[in-house]
Order: C-alpha cells, then sequence, then structure tokens
C-alpha cells in the first residue's frame, strides 16, 4: 500500500508531537486517541507541563508542531499548566 502525501504528513505531525512530548514533559504516560472519517488525535500526558505565557510561539518545538499542522491544513491546539501536564490535539478532515 503506497501513502499518499498528505497521509504521509499526518504520520510525520503525529510522530513529531509524540517525540516532543517525551523529551520535553518527561511523561510517563501518553494517550493516543485517533477516530475514523475525520481524525482527531489527542495526546494527554501527566509529565511536568509548563507555563504557555513563558513559551514563545516561535520556539523550535512549537513552531515545527505548527509547521506541520499547518502543511496538511489541521487545526493543532496546546494546553499545559505546571505540575498538570500537557494536552496536544490536531483535527483534520480530508475536506479540508
Amino acid at each position: 500500500m503506497r501513502l499518499n502525501q498528505r497521509t504521509h504528513e499526518l504520520m510525520a505531525t503525529n510522530l513529531c508531537l509524540v517525540k516532543e512530548i517525551e523529551q520535553r514533559q518527561k511523561a510517563e504516560d501518553i494517550h493516543l486517541r485517533l477516530e475514523c472519517c475525520q481524525v482527531h488525535l489527542e495526546i494527554r500526558d501527566n509529565g511536568i507541563g509548563f507555563d504557555q505565557a513563558k513559551i514563545k510561539p516561535t520556539s523550535l518545538g512549537m513552531r515545527i508542531m505548527r509547521e506541520r499542522a499547518e502543511a496538511i491544513h489541521a487545526h493543532f491546539k496546546v494546553s499545559s499548566s505546571l505540575a498538570q501536564g500537557t494536552v496536544v490535539s490536531l483535527d483534520w478532515n480530508e475536506d479540508e
């Protein structure tokens, strides 16, 4: 089976999100959820979290994740707070 370009980009984006959480958040658990037809990827961890007000939108990790989401026309959101972990979500619809 040959993957089309958008599927490849979606998979690359997912991998980028997981790697960012593994490297930065010191998470012990990472939960992934995928839904059919429209893709909703939600990664929720129990890591150290971060203060979103102190993270520059141009920081390397955030910029790469945002650029990958934009490349496939997906909606990208990060929610985090100190000692509460992080939730990263990506919503993608093939028709968009």
